[in-house]
């Protein structure tokens, strides 16, 4: 057996104990000297992780996911030192990641503001093959064996969610990223450097606000390790539990604390208005619920809900299954070998099962109760922990270890059998079957792309726009935005509430913000543009029809009563 830093072996009593909780601060057992190449899986992982995202950065000249582009005008309106606004001069927190919203500010101070969209694909591409990188080195530390490692950061880097999601230009490749930095600071120091595990929480809430929820998770392990691993009297063992509690809680309230802050003060919400907005358009829509009727569910309510979002999320039709293998492999094959006596402790990766096995479990269960839509691009967040998780599980259970006594043979064949399914199966294959997918969505984007022109064009610099959603067109148009999706104005909730097909509402709202121009889409969520327009055909001149039927987006003038331009 290796000392904690692996250069030499145990000796001694003291050293004994200290060896017995070594594995609880979730380090590598140490891997032997034949292992060629410790970085070769991390390498040959990023390696492939860019040569399988190539395709898809290049495949259109925007991104295929509309939110990315809130990201864009609120970086463009950063740098143009308007602030943090969607429109500018209008302060507001629309956005989950503040870190990423400064790294493409930082872009559009740089480049012109137009080039936005494929700056932040090559950042994402580049954030997401950093992130197998880590996950696969994470992999080998705790495992000591290369090839698990290199297994973990193949199926990582070929997930189909994963690549689609590295080239959208949103903020989840970074997060995935501060993620995998996370697991890989874990394999190598785990609770013996809580402060710094504290920090990289902080800086995952900021770049996603799922680093709260792990934030929970983590206080749980810290807690737990310090206080099996401290020697002496149970009062000194708490006293180091609770010493690394706060060390924790500090480092993530420095980066988080600040943002949080400045969220609540324009918002008056702890977290960003877009979960809020998002939950109080799509429940409906989703559940059949409202959102004041889902905060008021009894907990067998809540389950329920919960169970069926969790179906709905996995999936075919909505992406999900890409990320149902490692997910049952981990979930529920973990508990199940603890319980059969294939996970035994004393070695670094079974304590590595148990946790991303608790921060998997976290993510997935925080999801479907705080937020039940079936969009797998929201728990993005699993697929470091399911795959590390998965693999290691798989290894351990083949019976892959850094042992010398055990015929090479089968360590490199079982390895290469169990790699070519597992890869054919379910890497290679949905990702060849996302391509088709991938294209349609960055097509009907584009056609976003027309109606903001169409609206550059032809209305004055003045003119106030409704519409939902507001990214592409918004991004494009560079024209005040009223946002019906209630993503970056909260005060459009009460108008949302009261039901996306009621008109009168609606009438309201424009009357309200003064918005000249309205634009609809007949086939989307919010129908009650549409009421509107029927309950007051007068008021609305339709000016242009953009895009093909099945996205057809619907240009109408606001015509007023007494024939002026309402003032904002």
């Amino acid at each position: 057996m290796t000392d904690r830093s692996g250069r030499g072996p145990l000796a001694g009593p003291a050293q004994a104990v200290e060896a017995r909780w070594a594995p609880l601060r979730f380090e590598a057992a140490g891997a032997p000297s034949s292992l060629r190449s410790p970085a070769a899986p991390a390498l040959v992982t990023a390696a492939f992780a860019l040569l399988v995202c190539a395709p898809f950065a290049v495949a259109s000249a925007g991104v295929h996911w509309d939110d990315a582009y809130i990201f864009f005008r609120y970086a463009m309106n950063l740098a143009g030192g308007h602030g943090l606004a969607f429109n500018a001069g209008h302060p507001s927190a629309g956005v989950t990641s503040l870190l990423w919203t400064v790294l493409l500010a930082a872009l559009a101070a740089v480049m012109d503001p137009a080039h936005l969209p494929m700056g932040s694909k090559i950042c994402g591409v580049l954030f997401y093959a950093a992130a197998c990188a880590l996950t696969a080195d994470a992999v080998r530390r705790w495992s000591g064996v290369r090839g698990t490692g290199l297994a973990a950061g193949l199926l990582f880097a070929s997930n189909p969610l994963g690549v689609v999601l590295a080239v959208s230009g949103m903020d989840t490749a970074l997060a995935l990223f501060v993620t995998s930095l996370l697991l890989w600071h874990w394999s190598r120091r785990g609770a013996e450097a809580p402060f710094e595990t504290g920090l990289l929480l902080g800086m995952l809430a900021l770049a996603r606000p799922d680093g709260l929820l792990l934030a929970v998770v983590a206080a749980g392990v810290v807690a737990s390790a310090r206080y099996l691993r401290s020697g002496g009297p149970r009062a000194g063992r708490l006293a180091s539990a609770a010493g690394g509690l706060v060390l924790l809680a500090a480092g993530v309230a420095i980066p988080a604390l600040p943002w949080l802050a400045f969220v609540h003060h324009l918002s008056g919400h702890w977290v960003p208005p877009t979960r809020i907005g998002k939950l109080i358009e799509r429940l409906p829509w989703e559940h059949g619920v409202s959102y004041r009727e889902f905060l008021s569910l009894s907990p067998f309510s809540r389950i329920s809900l919960a169970v069926r979002n969790a179906a709905a999320l996995f999936g075919p039709s909505r992406g999900g299954i890409a990320l149902l293998p490692p997910a049952i492999a981990l979930i529920l094959g973990a508990p199940l070998a603890a319980l059969a006596g294939r996970l035994r402790p004393g070695r670094g990766a079974t304590e590595a099962i148990a946790l991303t096995w608790a921060c998997a479990a976290a993510v997935l269960t925080g999801f479907c109760f705080l937020f039940p839509l079936p969009i797998p691009r929201y728990i993005a967040a699993l697929l470091p922990f399911t795959t590390a998780g998965a693999c290691l599980l798989g290894g351990r259970l083949a019976g892959l270890r850094p042992d010398k006594r055990r015929p090479p043979v089968w360590d490199r064949k079982a390895l290469q059998v169990l790699l070519a399914v597992l890869f054919a199966a379910w890497a290679l294959g949905p990702l060849g079957l996302t391509w088709k997918p991938f294209l349609r969505a960055s097509a009907d984007q584009q056609v976003r792309r027309e109606v903001g022109e169409w609206l550059r064009t032809n209305t004055p610099e003045s003119a106030i726009v409704a519409l939902e959603p507001i990214g592409e067109i918004g991004f494009v148009c560079r024209r005040a935005i009223v946002d019906l999706g209630g993503l970056v104005d909260p005060s459009v909730w009460p108008f949302i509430e009261r039901g996306a097909d009621d008109g009168p509402a609606m009438l309201d709202l424009i009357d309200r913000t003064g918005a000249g121009w309205i634009v609809s889409r007949p086939q989307g969520v919010l129908g009650s543009i549409a009421s509107a327009v029927r309950a007051r055909p007068e008021g609305f001149v339709l000016r242009a029809t953009l895009g093909p039927p099945e996205n057809a987006h619907l240009v109408y003038e606001v015509v007023r009563s007494d024939g002026g331009a309402a003032v904002p």
